[in-house]
């Protein structure tokens, strides 16, 4: 593989056959840290396939943008036609506005009373009905164009509006229960606070050691006077069972646990070899609209 780009994972169903893709659905989630994708079998609603790829920091979105279409390049089966293709894109920022007061052609002054917009970026935003909300983000003008020449039909969504729609939808279907849910990333934490079947707080803290992400962890649950120790956490992502970050979060909280993968899809055994909570806006991008 051209350029600093490592393959991580590579899971595949032993029956899958590469070849038209129509009765198949792609899914894809990138940022600045790397790329995967996933393959869903339509007729048996099943995931077949599962790739991972991570670039070295401090990539450009020009340069990632060229990182990927090697890839797609050197992988056949990418360049086939799919019923669908599913884009979540990650950015540690997302705001969110509610449906009474939000309105399209006021999406950038939503933005930019938060973030201005990166030079070479556009306003995009996410209807999340679950919240009922929308979330506004911006987008490298550079990747969009790679994308409209990898994949000329496909729906992008932030991937903070994945993780907050499939977890809201899960907890309505009684699939979980917690106070606080943590989606770890390697250079980035989400939190997300619960009430209920509402939700209370979300955003995105970049961290470069575990003391950040713990400071951030209890900055949050101090500004909403909640007490560790009373809380259940639900843990996603680059965390597991043997990790140091498990255990000391496992320390602190009530209880501790990871969300297993939704039981609405079907997934090959070649699945097992990853933990269920890895890759879940991946698994549940195809949910989401």
């Amino acid at each position: 593989m051209p350029g600093p780009v490592s393959k991580t994972i590579s899971i595949v169903d032993k029956d899958f056959t590469s070849g038209s893709q129509t009765k198949k659905i792609l899914s894809i989630e990138l940022g600045l840290d790397g790329f995967s994708f996933t393959v869903l079998d339509v007729l048996e609603f099943k995931y077949q396939l599962l790739e991972s790829y991570q670039w070295s920091g401090g990539q450009s979105w020009g340069k990632i943008s060229g990182l990927l279409e090697n890839i797609v390049k050197e992988n056949p089966l990418l360049t086939n036609n799919f019923e669908r293709v599913n884009i979540a894109y990650f950015s540690p920022q997302l705001t969110l506005v509610p449906f009474e007061v939000f309105q399209h052609l006021h999406k950038e002054s939503y933005h930019d009373f938060v973030s201005d917009s990166p030079p070479g970026h556009h306003v995009n935003s996410d209807r999340l009905n679950n919240l009922k909300a929308y979330g506004v983000y911006s987008f490298p003008d550079v990747l969009q164009k790679k994308l409209d020449f990898l994949f000329p039909v496909h729906r992008i969504r932030h991937s903070g509006s994945v993780l907050i729609e499939s977890l809201l939808a899960a907890i309505k279907m009684g699939e979980w229960e917690a106070d606080i849910v943590l989606h770890i990333r390697p250079d980035f934490l989400e939190v997300l606070l619960i009430d209920g079947q509402k939700l209370l707080f979300y955003n995105t803290f970049r961290y470069h050691a575990i003391d950040d992400l713990m400071y951030y962890l209890f900055f949050v649950l101090e500004k909403f006077n909640m007490d560790a120790s009373e809380q259940r956490a639900m843990l996603l992502g680059e965390v597991s069972l043997d990790s140091e970050l498990y255990r000391m979060l496992s320390a602190y909280f009530r209880e501790t646990g990871f969300l297993r993968r939704s039981d609405f899809y079907k997934y090959s055994r070649e699945f097992e070899s990853i933990p269920h909570h890895f890759f879940y806006n991946l698994l549940n991008l195809n949910a989401c609209g």
